[in-house]
């Protein structure tokens, strides 16, 4: 792992992180949980982990239908902000405030998830260390369900539109966008008005 601060360090904290919070309504929660149970097919009880997590809307959505959830994320805000939705819901989520190619387990899971476009992070190097990390986290077999857009359908809207404003509470959020063919990566600079 390189020792050089990511973006990722810093960017989940200030208005950033209440957009974090704020941008997945519990109807989305429920229709993303419903799609996490059907495609990774595991029975109540089993270990999951979700990674990263968030502020934990994922892992206390699927803590409340009976699996045993281990949430992990870098940013502490993140961490504190999930651990008091699990206290105020009477929820037991295991919460993990560590950077995610660095999993401490082996064989510990039944499956695991990375959602919301949290993959690719990294430099090549990372996003390797990541998913290693991961695989070795699982039982053998065990399946991970990782979310992230198929370029084919980011491209178009990237096209049309380079800047989007996205409304949250009382927050907005200027999303500047651009596509680097060359490494097939999105980037993205934000600005928050308050």
């Amino acid at each position: 792992m390189s020792d050089q601060p990511g973006w990722w360090q810093e960017f989940f904290s200030g208005p950033a992180l209440d957009f974090v919070l704020g941008s997945r309504d519990e109807e989305t929660t429920h229709a993303e949980a419903n799609f996490i149970q059907e495609a990774l097919g595991l029975p109540m009880q089993a270990k999951i982990l979700d990674v990263p997590c968030g502020g934990g809307r994922l892992a206390l959505e699927l803590a409340s239908r009976g699996y045993q959830v281990t949430g992990v994320d870098f940013s502490l805000p993140l961490i504190e902000h999930a651990r008091a939705k699990a206290v105020a819901q009477g929820l037991s989520v295991d919460w993990e405030q560590r950077d995610m190619r660095d999993l401490p387990w082996a064989g510990e899971f039944d499956g695991a998830l990375c959602f919301w476009s949290s993959f690719g992070y990294f430099d090549e190097e990372g996003n390797a260390g990541f998913l290693k990390a991961v695989s070795a986290a699982l039982k053998p077999g065990a399946p991970f369900l990782l979310d992230t857009p198929l370029i084919e359908t980011r491209l178009p809207e990237m096209e049309a539109e380079e800047r989007v404003w996205w409304p949250v509470g009382d927050l907005l959020a200027l999303e500047e966008r651009r596509f680097d063919h060359v490494h097939s990566r999105v980037e993205s600079q934000w600005t928050f008005v308050c």
